[in-house]
C-alpha cells in the first residue's frame, strides 16, 4: 500500500463505481488511490497552492472537481492525473465545496459569504 499523502488527507471523493478514491492534501496536491489495493494511481500536483477542501468525481468517474484555500477550483482527468482547468477569479475566499451536475454536465462550487458560480465541465468556462 502506498502513501497518498505524508501530511495528511483533508478530503476524500468515492469514484461512483468504487474501484478508486480521491484524497486532497494540506500541501494542495490530491491523489487517485485504488480502492482495492491502496496503490496511489495519480499524484496530482500544480493545480492549488494551498490545502485541498473539497473534491469530487463527475457521475462516470471521469474527471474531479477539487477546491482550495487559494480560492481556486480544478478540473482533472481521473484517468491520466492531468490538470485540465485550473478556475481563478471565481471566489474572493477559500473554495469550501464542489458537486458535479450530472444532467447538466456542470459543476456548482462554493465558497464562504459568496454566490455559488457554476462551470461547464468540458471548458472550464464560469456561467455565473
Amino acid at each position: 500500500m502506498g502513501v497518498a499523502h505524508s501530511d495528511g488527507c483533508t478530503y476524500c471523493s468515492v469514484k461512483p463505481d468504487g474501484r478508486s478514491n480521491c484524497l486532497g492534501s494540506l500541501d494542495g496536491t490530491f491523489s487517485i488511490v485504488s480502492a482495492e489495493t491502496g496503490r496511489v494511481l495519480h499524484k496530482i500536483k500544480g493545480a492549488h497552492s494551498d490545502e485541498i477542501t473539497c473534491c469530487s468525481h463527475n457521475a462516470d468517474g471521469k474527471t474531479i472537481c477539487s477546491g482550495s484555500r487559494d480560492n481556486t477550483f480544478s478540473i482533472a482527468s481521473a484517468e491520466t492525473g492531468f490538470v485540465l482547468y485550473t478556475i481563478e477569479g471565481a471566489h474572493s475566499n477559500a473554495t469550501t465545496r464542489c458537486s458535479h451536475n450530472p444532467a447538466a454536465k456542470t459543476i456548482c462550487t462554493g465558497s464562504p459569504h459568496e454566490t455559488f458560480p457554476t462551470t461547464t465541465a468540458a471548458t472550464g468556462r464560469v456561467m455565473q
